[in-house]
């Protein structure tokens, strides 16, 4: 840093520059891409700090929506004493299906961006997409064998994980194929017969 000329150190900080930026913007998918306006802006304001790292951040972050966090649930627990335990339990296995409220507009950010960077971002991760499904919904399961109380609970757990994965996964699979990124006539007809 200290050896640096001029020209090395404006670049050097026009890179932390950007990397900052992209930081407030993948910070701003997560927590303000509500509705379409608000996703059209954040794709115009990644085309301009747009660096190959950039795209290869977005990729990785559309391919994971941020899960969705209920704050009923911490109401629910103070209003009840007697029945506390049975409303926790309920809440529980309903938030365990609730859907992540992005992957609509995480599928329009990938629209969008398909317009500008296909081979960079909506082919990786609308492609990772469809293999996570297909890993999804081909494992095969294994076979129920009597197992003592403290698993019952532990392998309950793991399907309700997983049947949460897989629901995820087919709402993701949904969109993109309403914003056809997924071919609907061969790749959603096999998720369909799979599904079926």
């Amino acid at each position: 840093v200290e050896n640096e000329t001029g020209a090395e150190k404006k670049r050097r900080e026009d890179q932390e520059s950007k990397d900052f930026k992209v930081d407030a913007l993948m910070n701003r998918l997560r927590r303000d891409c509500e509705n379409a306006e608000k996703v059209d802006a954040f794709a115009v304001d990644f085309c301009y700090v747009a660096t190959p790292g950039a795209k290869k951040r977005l990729a990785e972050e559309l391919l994971s929506p941020p899960e969705l966090t209920n704050m009923k649930n911490n109401n629910n627990n103070n209003n009840n004493n007697n029945n506390a335990m049975t409303e926790n339990s309920s809440n529980q296995q309903q938030n365990a299906l609730l859907m992540s409220p992005l992957v609509p507009f995480y599928a329009r950010v990938l629209k969008l961006m398909s317009k500008v960077f296909p081979k960079d971002i909506s082919d990786v991760v609308a492609s990772k997409v469809l293999e996570k499904f297909f890993n999804l919904n081909t494992t095969i399961q294994t076979t129920t064998t009597p197992q003592p109380r403290s698993n019952v609970h532990s392998s309950s757990q793991q399907q309700q994980q997983l049947l949460k994965q897989k629901l995820q996964n087919v709402h993701y699979v949904s969109e993109l194929i309403k914003f056809e990124l997924i071919d609907p006539s061969v790749e959603a007809m096999q998720c369909l017969q799979i599904l079926i």
